[in-house]
Formats: structure tokens, C-alpha cells, sequence
């Protein structure tokens, strides 16, 4: 597995749903009720939006092909929202300078795991960015709505569950989403073959190796 497949596995679905999920544990366990109500609708929503332009595209061909669009990219959009989100939390007993550190660099592992799915040809950079950008703001929301009080997680072994997911996600099999997605695409367009890019004429690794050569330079 090299570097970039490695950072793509990061952004997993079966690691990210997870963590999702552990963080809406923290809270209820916190006795922050509306909180982990707050994030789980706020991950469900972005999810949505990216479930929607995929089935879009699949089932009707429903794209941008000049910026070769077929749907946001759901290990951006996960990536971006679920790791700041994780370290702010994971952090919050470290000096305030730490903690914000921990953000940041949740935020740098975003932006290289939405790099990576470029460079393992699974998304075009438009999609990434879309999923990238829908992330972030879905975390900033999440985070202007929690400083207006002093959240204090406890049960700390949770805390160290997520971070053993991190540890063990290269050798988690990925769920395979996509072929999921298709199936539901045509089930709802009930056409018998799913859309590609291939229709517009664009082949994945002619479409990124400008993007390759700009981050080998």
C-alpha cells in the first residue's frame, strides 16, 4: 500500500461512520443531548447531499462534465468534517494553543486524505474540493454552535476508540459504497446501465495527471 492509498484509507467509511458515531456517544454520555442531536444531523445532512449527487449522476448522467463532476466525494466531505471535530474533542483537557493545534491538524488530514482520492484516480479534483468545502463548513457549524458553552466529554476510554480505528484503518476492508450507490441509482432511475464519465470521452488518468505533476513539483 503506498502513501497515497494509505491516506485514502483514512477517509473509509467504515472508519469514518464509526467515529461519527463515537463522538454522538461522548455527548450523550456528557449529558449533551442536544449536541450529539446536532452533530448527527449535521453528518446525516452532508451525507445526503453527497448520496444525492451521486444517484444523480449514475442513474441519469445528471454532471458537470466541463469540470468533470459526477458527485461530491464522500471520504472529502467525512474526512473534513469527522477529524478536526475528533481532535477538538480528543484535545479539549490539552492547553488551549494544543487544542487548536489539534484542530489544525485535523484539518491538514482532510485536506491530504481529499488529495489522495485525486491520486488514487477514485475522484476528480472538483469533487473533492465539493466534498472538501461541504465538510469543513459542516464543522464549523457544528463548532460555532458548541462555543457558546463549555462542553466536558467524559468517559475518556471512548476517546481512546477512536483513535484505535485511526491506527487499525489500513487493514479495514472498504465498504463498497459505490457499488451500493449504483444499485439504488438504477433501482430509482430504472435504467439498466449506470452512467460514467466514461460517456463524456474522459478517462481518470488523463483527467488528473495535471493535478500529479503539480503536487510532484
Amino acid at each position: 500500500m503506498n502513501f497515497w492509498h494509505l491516506l485514502s484509507s483514512f477517509g473509509n467509511s467504515a472508519i469514518t461512520i464509526p467515529i461519527t458515531l463515537i463522538v454522538a456517544i461522548w455527548l450523550l454520555a456528557s449529558r449533551e443531548w442536544r449536541t450529539s442531536l446536532v452533530w448527527c444531523v449535521l453528518f446525516g445532512f452532508s451525507m445526503v447531499l453527497v448520496l444525492i449527487t451521486k444517484i444523480a449522476f449514475v442513474g441519469w448522467g445528471i454532471g458537470i462534465e466541463s469540470l468533470d463532476f459526477t458527485g461530491i466525494s464522500g471520504h472529502a466531505t467525512r474526512a473534513a468534517m469527522v477529524f478536526p471535530v475528533l481532535f477538538y474533542f480528543g484535545l479539549q483537557r490539552a492547553p488551549r494553543k494544543v487544542n487548536s493545534f489539534g484542530v489544525i491538524l485535523g484539518m491538514v488530514l482532510a485536506v491530504l486524505i481529499s488529495i489522495s482520492r485525486v491520486m488514487v484516480n477514485a475522484h476528480s479534483g472538483s469533487e473533492v474540493l465539493a466534498g472538501w468545502l461541504l465538510g469543513t463548513g459542516m464543522a464549523l457549524i457544528f463548532f460555532q454552535i458548541i462555543k457558546t458553552h463549555v462542553i466536558l466529554i467524559s468517559r475518556r476510554w471512548l476517546l481512546a476508540c477512536s483513535f484505535f480505528l485511526l491506527f487499525i484503518s489500513p487493514t479495514v476492508k472498504p465498504l463498497q459504497a459505490d457499488d451500493m450507490i449504483a444499485q439504488l441509482a438504477l433501482k430509482i432511475s430504472r435504467h439498466n446501465k449506470a452512467f460514467d464519465r466514461s460517456r463524456w470521452g474522459h478517462e481518470m488518468h488523463e483527467m488528473h495527471f495535471w493535478f500529479r505533476r503539480a503536487t510532484a513539483s
